[in-house]
């Protein structure tokens, strides 16, 4: 299974992003147009095309918006371009944001570009889309309904606006946004929406294991004078504001004091809620702030067969190798209860078990 990445430049599109596709040979047009049922003169408005833009072979896929369509039919079109059910819901999703933007009208095309784009990664075997900050002026003030949770980067030197069908489209098809980590290339492609476009859409498939890096703020405060039950409510507070990680350090202070340190890891988002609250609910007059980054294995859950029944069984991997593999406590404790059998030889025995399944897999 592999992953895509999509570095966003500072003009982007709909048609450029299918052009990446095509380009990367994610996406077969010719299949496609055979899978999926298009409206009287749809086929049309999809055509790209191989050319040599900068020295590099390209896809170029022209925008066309001059053929608008009622979001009423819009919603008739989508029933009837493919079967698929959740391919349907997606885009019915992807039409909703024009919706709660108050558009009345969409390009026949970026609806058509959505559709290929949405069916042909229900398709694959992509696990998992990850997307650069996304560059360009927001123009239109219904845009920012649509923003939450999407990674945006201030540029003042970027002319280009973004539109709400590329926005809707990558609302439904990013799983997280990105700036910093590492991937291994199996292949990439450049799409371009015009001939006059500096930049084009790059799109990078990736092995499924990747090791990304994420930006998080460190927070720290010492206190030696605060009642120690209070300690945990704080702790309680901060995790509810969605801090990543919050503990207690004990340490000494100056004259010997006994004292503690909090520390929390959080996203540089939640830093001064964070500060705040730490003052707000604790003694401390002082916080101490410094950048980090930090990096996870992927984690799975399986549930195998073994000669107690089903047990769960917790894996981690990290550049595609298995790191590390941990059977579900509270599994392995019922069956020890039951059968009378040590814990640690249940945990023994299960991790064989999983370890057998996988190397004959």
């Amino acid at each position: 299974m592999c992953s895509i990445y999509i570095d966003c430049p500072s003009e982007i599109s709909s048609c450029a992003l299918l052009a990446g596709m095509i380009d990367c040979m994610l996406i077969d047009l010719d299949k496609i147009k055979q899978d999926l049922s298009y409206p009287v003169g749809g086929k049309g408005l999809i055509n790209a095309k191989k050319l040599v833009k900068q020295g590099s072979t390209v896809t170029l896929l022209i925008r066309d918006v001059s053929r608008q369509i009622n979001l009423s039919e819009a919603y008739e079109i989508i029933g009837n371009i493919t079967p698929e059910a959740k391919v349907n819901r997606k885009l019915k999703e992807y039409l909703d944001y024009h919706t709660d933007s108050s558009v009345e009208k969409i390009s026949l095309q970026d609806l058509l570009v959505a559709a290929i784009i949405i069916y042909s990664l229900e398709k694959s075997d992509i696990k998992k889309v990850i997307c650069s900050s996304i560059k360009g002026r927001i123009n239109n003030p219904a845009l920012l309904k649509i923003l939450p949770g999407m990674l945006m980067k201030g540029d003042f030197s970027v002319t280009s606006s973004l539109d709400i069908s590329t926005l809707a489209l990558l609302k439904i098809i990013v799983h997280e946004y990105s700036d910093t980590f590492t991937i291994k290339v199996k292949s990439v492609g450049i799409g371009y929406h015009s001939l006059t476009q500096d930049e084009g859409i790059k799109i990078f498939l990736v092995e499924s294991t990747y090791e990304k890096y994420r930006e998080v703020d460190v927070i720290e405060t010492n206190i030696d004078d605060m009642n120690p039950q209070f300690y945990d409510y704080v702790c309680e507070k901060i995790r509810a504001l969605g801090a990543h990680e919050v503990y207690l350090t004990p340490v000494y202070m100056k004259k010997g004091r006994p004292g503690i340190v909090i520390r929390i890891i959080c996203s540089p988002s939640l830093t001064h809620s964070v500060i705040r609250l730490i003052y707000l609910e604790s003694s401390s007059i002082g916080v101490r702030v410094y950048k980090a980054f930090t990096t996870k294995a992927e984690k799975e859950l399986h549930e195998i067969h073994t000669p107690y029944g089903k047990v769960r069984v917790k894996t981690a991997q990290n550049g595609g190798s298995l790191v590390n593999v941990s059977p579900e406590y509270e599994d392995c404790k019922k069956i020890a209860i039951k059968t009378g059998k040590p814990l640690k030889f249940i945990y023994q025995e299960v991790t064989n078990i999983f370890l057998q399944s996988q190397s004959e897999n």
